[in-house]
C-alpha cells in the first residue's frame, strides 16, 4: 500500500467498517455487501470515474495546477499561521493536575522527544514510504484509483502530510477539487520543511480517539505516560487507532484493545509488519515484541474542559471548579485572557494544597458520607425553603495562598463562598453575626481603647439590634471589651460602633481584607477610604457592630488572616507559577511577568493584631474547645445570625432561629472560616446531628475543628504558641461608655476580674508601629 486511505467521517465517525484483520470489507452501512442495484451501479461508475479522473489529474496534471489559484493562496494554512489549540493544566502546588482547560484535548511534544523507532510506529500503519515521497505518493492514488474501479471499495491514496493539511485547512468535506488542493499543499509543504519537522505536525494534530488530540494527549489516554516514553509495542496500538479513532456512536475505536482486542491486534500486527518491510526493525524485534495493557477508558477523563464540574459523591479534593475562575480571574488581570488560556497549552500552578483541599471538603460537602452535614434535609417548601449547605476557605496567612477553598460542586453555579454575579447584580454575602467583631473590636482598639475598657452591655430596647438578640450580663454596664468578645454580647458592640462611629469598623474590615459588603438593599464595594465617614450611619449602620451585614468567606478568611499575621495583608490569591512548553526542548519555562504577585502591607497596628488574636484565643479556650485540638493553640471567633419564618398570613417574621452559623480563626500556620447555613433563603435550618437549629458551636465547629485537626495530624504541623497580648490602648479611655457599679475606693468591696473589678492603672495608649 503506497498511502493511507483518505478517510471522510460522518459524525466525527468513520462511515466505512473493516473485517476482525483490520483490512476494509467493503461495506458501509454495517450490513452483508450485497448486488447493488441499477442507481447504486450508476452511482458507482460515476464515483470510479470522478476518483479515476481525480487521480490521473494529480499524477500528471502536476505541473498545470502549479499555476493555478490553488497554489497562490496556501500561505495562510501553513503551520506557522495554522495555530493548533492545545490543552491549559490547571496543577496544584505540588503539581498534580486538578483540572483542564480547553476545546482541544491536545498538548504538542517535540518529535525529538520521542525514540526514533516509536515514533516510526507511529505513522508506519497509516503512511510507510513517507520518507520515499515529496507529500503526495502517486504510486498509492494510483493503487487507490485501481482498487476504487475493481472493487466496490471506496479507497484514497493521501499521506499523512496531506492529512495534516486537510486538518489545517479544515476541508473535511468530500471533493476531489479538494483533494487537488491538498496535493499542491503537500507539496508546498515538503518544500520547506523537513520530514521531522512535517511528521511533528501531523502527530500533534491527528485523532487518537478517547478524546485525544496528538501523540502526547494520546499517550497518557491509553498508557498513563508522555509519548517520550512510549515503547514500540505501545506506539504501534497508537498507530493502529488512527486508522478509525472512533466507531460509528463516536466512542471506542474498532482498533481500541479495550473494546475491541480482535482487531486492535489485527492492525497491530500490520504496523508492525510495515515496520519490518521498511527495515525500520528487525524480524527478530518484531517477534519480541508483546501486545500491550492499555488503560481502562473509565479512568480516562476524555472531556477536553475538566474540572469546573464535579457529581456529587466524586472524591473529596475534586471540587475545584471555583478555583478556575479565580484562576481565569487573576491572569486576565495580567493580560491572558480566558480563551488564549484555554488554547495556549500553558500549565498553571495553583497555590491548592491537595491536603487541605481534600480534608476540607470531606468535612464540609453535604454529599459526602461521613462529612459533618451528609444526611441534612432539603425542603423546598416555598414558606419553608432551607438547604443546608457549608463554604469554607483556608489561607496561608504569611503570604496569601488560598491552600483550600469549597464553594460548591459545580463551578459555573452560585459559589457559596465568594462573589457572583445574577441578573446582573453582585450576590453571595452572608451576615457574619457575632464573628464581625473581630474587625470592631480591633477599631475600637485603634481608636484607643483597650480591651480592659468598659462599656454598658445592659439590653436596652431603645437601640434598635434588629433581629441579634439580648443577653443580659452579669456584668451589666460594665462589662469589659475582653469580656463580651468572649461572651459574643452584641450591646457592647453596638455601643463601640456608635461611639467610635460605623465608618471605622466599616474602615478595619476594608483593611484587614473585606472588599464587599452587603446592606439591606443592596452590595456596596469598600474603598481604600471606606463608603463612609467616621459618623456616617449609611450605607452601614451602628448594626455593623454585631454583624448585621452581609460579607463573603473569602474577604472573612482574608480578614482573619491579617489579624494572624500580625497586622499584615497578603492579598489572597490562587496563581503560583505560569508555564509554557518550549516548542523546541518540550519543558515547560515560566512566562516572564506572569504568576504569583506578592506585596504584604502593614495595615493594622502589629499591637492592635496581637490583643485581637489574644482574645479570639480566649473565646476558643472559654468554650472549653481546646481539647478539640490536643492542645494546640488556636485563635477562633463564632458567629449567628437568625433567619426569618412565614407566619399564618404568609408575612415574614423574625425568627429565634438561626439561619446563617460561623466560625473564623487560625492556627500559626494557616486561618480558616466555615460558614454554614441556608443556601437557599432565610428561613432556619437545622443541624442533621442534632436536629435542632444550627449554631456556631454545632455544624460550623465540627467542620472547622475537623478540618484544623485532622490536616494539622496529617502535615504533622507543630503546635507553635500564638502571639502575646499586647496591652494595647487606654483602660480608661473617655468614648467608652462603662457605668462601674460602685464608686472606685480603697474599700471596694472583692469583685469578680474581668467581669467588675474597676482598672485603677490605666495602660498609657502605646504610639502606632
Amino acid at each position: 500500500m503506497g498511502g493511507p486511505d483518505d478517510r471522510e467521517r460522518v459524525g466525527g465517525a468513520q462511515s466505512r467498517r473493516t473485517s476482525p484483520d483490520g483490512k476494509p470489507d467493503g461495506r458501509t452501512d454495517g450490513k452483508s455487501a450485497g448486488k447493488p442495484g441499477g442507481k447504486a451501479k450508476k452511482a458507482r461508475r460515476t464515483k470510479i470515474l470522478l476518483a479515476s479522473f481525480a487521480a490521473l489529474l494529480i499524477v500528471f496534471g502536476g505541473g498545470a495546477i502549479a499555476t493555478t489559484y490553488y497554489f497562490d493562496s496556501v500561505d495562510e494554512f501553513l503551520p506557522e499561521n495554522f495555530k493548533t489549540a492545545q490543552t491549559t493544566m490547571i496543577m496544584d502546588v505540588d503539581g498534580k493536575q486538578i483540572a483542564q482547560l480547553g476545546t482541544a484535548n491536545r498538548i504538542n511534544v517535540p518529535m525529538n522527544l520521542i525514540p526514533e523507532k516509536s515514533r516510526l510506529a507511529l505513522i508506519a500503519g497509516e503512511d510507510k514510504d513517507f520518507f520515499d515521497h515529496h507529500g503526495v505518493s502517486y504510486t498509492g492514488i494510483m493503487r487507490a484509483a485501481w482498487k476504487n474501479l475493481t472493487s466496490d471499495e471506496s479507497q484514497g491514496g493521501s499521506t499523512i502530510t496531506q492529512q495534516y493539511i486537510k486538518i489545517a485547512t479544515d476541508q473535511a468535506q468530500i471533493s476531489y477539487a479538494r483533494k487537488l488542493r491538498e496535493a499542491v499543499l503537500a507539496r508546498k509543504l515538503e518544500d520547506k520543511y523537513d520530514k521531522n519537522t512535517i511528521m511533528g505536525f501531523y502527530l500533534n494534530t491527528i485523532d487518537f480517539g478517547r478524546g485525544a488530540v496528538g501523540v502526547e494527549k494520546a499517550a497518557q489516554a491509553y498508557f498513563g505516560k508522555g509519548a517520550k516514553d512510549l515503547t514500540v509495542a505501545e506506539a504501534a496500538v497508537l498507530g493502529a487507532v488512527i486508522r478509525d479513532p472512533y466507531d460509528d456512536g463516536g466512542k471506542l475505536s474498532i482498533y481500541d484493545p479495550e473494546g475491541h482486542p480482535d482487531t486492535a491486534k489485527g492492525r497491530w500486527g500490520y504496523v508492525l509488519d510495515n515496520m519490518v518491510e521498511k527495515k525500520w526493525i528487525t524480524p527478530e524485534e518484531r517477534a519480541q515484541q508483546q501486545f500491550p495493557q492499555v488503560r481502562k477508558y473509565a479512568t480516562v477523563t476524555t472531556s477536553a474542559e475538566w474540572g469546573i464540574k464535579v457529581q456529587p459523591g466524586s472524591p473529596a479534593g475534586t471540587a475545584t471548579g471555583n478555583v478556575i475562575n479565580y484562576v481565569y480571574e487573576e491572569l486576565k488581570a495580567q493580560g491572558i485572557e480566558p480563551q488564549e488560556l484555554k488554547t495556549g497549552g500553558y500549565r498553571v500552578t495553583t497555590t491548592i494544597d491537595a491536603e487541605a483541599q481534600k480534608r476540607l471538603e470531606a468535612a464540609a460537602r453535604p454529599d459526602l458520607k461521613g462529612s459533618e452535614l451528609y444526611g441534612r434535609k432539603i425542603v423546598t417548601d416555598p414558606k419553608k425553603k432551607q438547604d443546608l449547605e457549608s463554604a469554607g476557605v483556608v489561607i496561608d496567612h504569611t503570604n496569601g495562598r488560598v491552600m483550600a477553598y469549597y464553594g460548591g460542586l459545580d463551578g459555573t453555579a452560585i459559589d457559596l463562598a465568594g462573589l457572583n454575579t445574577q441578573g446582573g447584580a453582585l450576590v453571595g454575602g452572608h451576615p457574619p453575626g457575632s464573628s464581625m467583631k473581630i474587625y470592631t473590636l480591633a477599631a475600637a482598639l485603634e481608636a484607643g481603647a483597650s480591651l480592659q475598657s468598659r462599656w454598658k452591655a445592659k439590653p436596652d430596647k431603645s437601640l434598635n439590634l434588629g433581629n441579634a438578640g439580648w443577653s443580659n450580663p452579669s456584668c451589666g454596664d460594665y462589662c469589659t471589651l475582653e469580656f463580651s468578645f468572649m461572651k459574643s454580647y452584641n450591646v457592647p458592640f453596638y455601643w463601640v460602633a456608635r461611639q467610635i462611629g460605623p465608618g471605622k469598623v466599616v474602615k478595619m474590615a476594608y483593611q484587614a481584607g473585606v472588599r464587599y459588603m452587603w446592606n439591606n438593599d443592596n452590595i456596596e464595594s469598600l474603598s481604600a477610604k471606606g463608603v463612609q465617614t467616621d459618623a456616617s450611619r449609611t450605607p452601614f449602620d451602628r448594626q455593623v457592630g454585631f454583624g448585621q451585614y452581609g460579607i463573603t468567606v473569602l474577604d472573612h478568611a482574608t480578614g482573619v488572616a491579617t489579624i494572624a499575621n500580625g497586622g499584615v495583608y497578603n492579598k489572597p490569591h490562587f496563581v503560583l507559577k505560569v508555564e509554557k512548553k518550549d516548542p523546541d526542548t518540550g519543558k515547560y519555562e515560566p512566562v516572564q511577568g506572569k504568576g504569583e504577585k506578592l506585596d504584604a502591607k502593614q495595615v493594622i497596628n502589629r499591637r492592635v493584631a496581637n490583643d485581637v488574636s489574644y482574645a479570639m484565643e480566649k473565646v476558643f479556650t472559654d468554650h472549653g474547645w481546646s481539647g478539640a485540638q490536643d492542645g494546640r493553640q488556636v485563635a477562633a471567633k463564632t458567629g449567628t445570625w437568625e433567619g426569618a419564618t412565614v407566619d399564618k398570613n404568609g408575612n415574614w417574621q423574625p425568627s429565634t432561629s438561626n439561619a446563617h452559623a460561623w466560625v473564623v480563626g487560625f492556627t500559626k500556620q494557616f486561618s480558616v472560616a466555615i460558614w454554614t447555613g441556608n443556601a437557599a433563603g432565610s428561613y432556619p435550618v437545622l443541624d442533621p446531628k442534632t436536629g435542632k437549629t444550627i449554631n456556631s458551636g454545632s455544624t460550623p465547629y465540627r467542620v472547622w475543628s475537623e478540618f484544623v485537626k485532622d490536616y494539622s495530624d496529617a502535615k504533622k504541623l507543630p503546635k507553635q504558641k500564638l502571639a502575646d497580648p499586647s496591652r494595647y490602648g487606654s483602660d480608661g479611655v473617655q468614648f467608652a461608655n462603662g457605668v462601674s457599679p460602685t464608686p472606685i475606693t480603697p474599700t471596694t468591696p472583692a469583685c469578680i476580674p474581668m467581669v467588675n473589678c474597676a482598672t485603677e492603672t490605666p495602660n498609657p495608649t502605646a504610639p502606632p508601629t
